[in-house]
């Protein structure tokens, strides 16, 4: 029986796909190492304009109207900005399947900053050097030979 592949999500904002096509300006040499030892979507297309929204269609595979964030968590109505428990995200099935999950970085998908209730089980994503605790936090999940680490890297180090 063939391993399970460990799984690998990077995102980052106001990236456009074509920074990673090879002859871009930018040079990308450890994504481009990453991509050529994995798999890269290239085409991709978000539900939604608005960050919040866009981040919980990713965690749901649901549209906004179904997923229940409508805008960006930062406004005033509350009720615009509740993700539903009801049906399951992608960390609760990768941990269904026995991977163990982490998320580090930007949350940017609900308020109450509880990552346990969508399936999460380690995550760092307030508050201090992010990156720092960031680093620190995808160490100690790394330990474990399966899981999935999101990490957002949009500052760079000091």
């Amino acid at each position: 029986m063939m391993p399970r592949p460990n799984i690998l999500f990077l995102m980052a904002d106001q990236m456009q796909g074509e920074v990673l096509d090879s002859g871009h300006v930018c040079q990308t040499p450890n994504l481009d190492r990453l991509v050529q030892r994995g798999v890269r979507f290239s085409r991709a297309y978000t539900p939604n304009a608005i960050c919040s929204p866009a981040r919980a269609s990713l965690m749901t595979g649901l549209l906004p109207h179904n997923h229940g964030v409508l805008t960006v968590i930062h406004t005033v109505d509350d009720d615009q900005c509740c993700l539903r428990t009801a049906k399951p995200h992608w960390a609760q099935r990768l941990g269904t399947a026995g991977y163990r999950t982490g998320y580090f970085g930007k949350w940017h998908v609900e308020r109450t900053r509880r990552l346990d209730l969508f399936g999460w089980q380690t995550f760092a994503c307030e508050g201090g050097n992010r990156l720092r605790q960031a680093e620190e936090e995808a160490r100690a999940a790394c330990e474990s030979a399966t899981f999935s680490l999101e990490m957002d890297l949009d500052q760079p180090p000091g």
